[in-house]
């Protein structure tokens, strides 16, 4: 008798799931399949989610028809045979046993009259809002859309939608649409607000940022402000929105929100070959060494530890970078660096010291230039012979630095200068 009850409560407990959910229609079939929540439920669904599905599936199959062009379309969603709309969402079945989709599309419109207006100058109404193009829903959205953002990058920021009629005339199956837009005045940059941070100062903020206040408003000046904040690696996070509100003059404040990144870093590495013995390298960096968002970074290295290939090899360094000096796009930079190489066929002791600036054109261009020095100290392998010798460059270079930048007056043979020659 208990093994009786406990296999009825079992069964009362499990789920009971739709045997087949269906969808009828003539066309958009695949649009009609992305929409449907339904379609996309699986086996752990139980009566309810199907009941909160259908009821939701009314809006979204209407809206993929609207995309692909129908707007006479009808929608009957069944479950058992009753229409889903009809179910209230707390009285669903125990049991449901098949739910069927069924969608008329009717006629695919095309456009009729198309107005948007004012737009910018210049411009016309876009060609696939034309008589004979298909009436989707998409592309009304993205000709509006165009035309704003066109406004807003001749300095109109606050250019919305302020009116719009959609009329579907059935009979001719066609698509007239009229949206009117406000563009507002013209508007120049504002003050630069700047909240969150809290160890580099406003003012910092604010040369790193290299708005243009007092010009003309542009969207791509404000995603380059954000662009060059985030490139100095002092901010974890940084947003910047336009204000709500129109200030004074017709100016438009920004602001800045920013979240500082943990200031320090250090890392260390271990390699271990069996010819070249082991290396051990550490570096320790400090995002924002001066509190204006400067850069420093100071690595070691030592090589070569019971290595069969000469003697120990060891290297200290440090670099140094200052963001927005002469200009937001500007950095300027201070690196040294001492190192020993210690190789069966010379001992050469080296001091490198460089400084200059680095002016980003664009993403994909770095101007570079400034002045470097080196010292070296050593002997040869052939006689011991001693080595001394001193460089000293004044040059610039276009893109990223490359080792034969540095190397065009070095004394030894090629193979060493490639070797002894980092970047």
């Amino acid at each position: 008798m208990l093994r009786h009850v406990c296999a009825a409560w079992l069964l009362c407990a499990m789920p009971a799931v739709a045997q087949d959910v269906r969808l009828n229609s003539e066309a958009a079939r695949g649009a009609l399949n992305d929409a449907s929540l339904l379609r996309a439920l699986d086996d752990t669904a139980v009566p309810q989610d199907y009941i909160a599905a259908a009821r939701a599936d009314y809006r979204r199959l209407l809206t993929a028809l609207y995309a692909q062009g129908y707007y006479g379309g009808q929608i009957s969603i069944t479950v058992d045979g009753v229409e889903a709309a009809n179910i209230a969402p707390l009285a669903a079945p125990d049991a449901i046993e098949e739910v069927v989709i069924s969608v008329d599309p009717g006629r695919r419109f095309t456009f009729g009259n198309v107005q948007i207006a004012p737009l910018p100058p210049r411009t016309t109404v876009s060609e696939d809002l034309g008589p004979r193009r298909t009436a989707r829903s998409a592309r009304i959205q993205a000709a509006v859309a165009g035309s704003i953002n066109s406004w807003r990058d001749l300095g109109y920021a606050k250019a919305r939608v302020v009116g719009q009629s959609v009329v579907a005339r059935h009979e001719q199956a066609k698509l007239d649409v009229d949206v009117v837009l406000d563009t507002g005045p013209s508007l120049r940059f504002g003050p630069l607000n700047v909240s969150g941070n809290e160890t580099v100062s406003d003012d910092r903020v604010r040369q790193i940022a290299g708005l243009p206040t007092g010009q003309v408003y542009a969207p791509s000046e404000i995603a380059a402000a954000a662009r060059r904040l985030r490139r100095t690696g002092t901010f974890a996070s940084v947003a910047l929105s336009e204000s709500d509100q129109i200030g004074p003059g017709d100016t438009l404040p920004i602001n800045a929100q920013l979240s500082e990144a943990k200031p320090r870093r250090f890392g260390f590495g271990l390699e271990l070959s069996s010819v070249e013995g082991l290396t051990v390298s550490t570096f320790w960096l400090h995002r924002n060494f001066l509190g204006g968002a400067e850069r420093f970074r100071v690595g070691g290295e030592i090589s070569g530890i019971t290595g069969e290939t000469g003697g120990v090899d060891y290297s200290l360094g440090g670099t140094f970078t200052r963001p927005a000096t002469f200009g937001p796009d500007t950095e300027y930079f201070l690196s040294g660096e001492i190192s020993r190489e210690d190789e069966p066929e010379f001992l050469l002791d080296t001091v490198a010291l460089e400084t200059g600036f680095s002016r980003i054109l664009s993403d994909d261009v770095t101007v570079r230039a400034g002045c470097w020095y080196s010292a070296r100290a050593g002997r040869n392998g052939i006689g011991n012979t001693p080595i001394h010798a001193a460089d000293a460059a004044v040059g610039r270079h276009i893109g990223p630095a490359r080792c034969a930048d540095k190397c065009q007056q070095w004394l030894l043979h090629r193979p060493q200068r490639d070797a002894l020659c980092q970047y």
